[in-house]
């Protein structure tokens, strides 16, 4: 029901936490953005905790946001504590969004032809449509650090071979995981809105 989005917080957490650490397989290039995500997950985890909440309501991130809000931790315009509950569920779901979309670029180009797109430049792309606009000068730089050191799809395949032998099968494995992520970027959106938790702030 688009009125009563939600998510079950533990699925979340466990779900990602299990996506993070097999891309951490990747390499060293995604060290930084995995920290930041794991970050946010503990803001998540721990905040809920510190809620005068049932356990039943403790898992769903709905309930938890409205009573973040109910609290007044939050001003108006989206201007988001930090940290809260609030905060790490925004991250989160900018970081899904950002690897869907990688995920999707990759799948769209196996099926034009052999070994698929650039993977920096799909990154890249990814990037500058959904995260830089939200990020200050630092953030931007370590990002940019980051890509020197991006290998391509190639090497990435040997490093993580639960992807796929095939280009077949690393196209399944692809859209799949982009699809599923994208259903929950999607219902994080509409709960985040309805709430008046969309933080458009740009940080350090």
């Amino acid at each position: 029901h688009r009125r009563r989005a939600d998510l079950d917080l533990d699925r979340l957490l466990k779900a990602t936490d299990e996506f993070l650490t097999l891309l951490a397989d990747f390499g060293k290039f995604v060290k930084p953005s995995l920290s930041e995500m794991r970050s946010c997950l503990r803001k998540l985890d721990e905040g809920r905790r510190h809620l005068s909440l049932g356990a039943k309501q403790r898992r769903s991130l709905r309930c938890v946001l409205e009573a973040e809000r109910a609290m007044q931790m939050h001003g108006r315009g989206g201007v988001l504590a930090d940290p809260s509950c609030a905060m790490g569920a925004l991250w989160v779901r900018r970081g899904l969004h950002l690897w869907a979309d990688v995920f999707e670029q990759q799948a769209r180009a196996l099926r034009s032809g052999p070994g698929g797109g650039d993977f920096r430049q799909q990154i890249q792309r990814a990037y500058v449509r959904l995260v830089r606009r939200y990020h200050g000068w630092v953030s931007r730089r370590a990002f940019g650090c980051a890509q020197t050191i991006t290998p391509g799809w190639a090497e990435v395949r040997v490093r993580a071979p639960w992807l796929g032998a095939s280009d077949a099968a690393l196209q399944a494995e692809l859209k799949a995981w982009a699809d599923s992520a994208s259903g929950v970027v999607a219902q994080l959106a509409r709960l985040q809105a309805r709430l008046d938790l969309e933080d458009t702030r740009m940080p350090l």
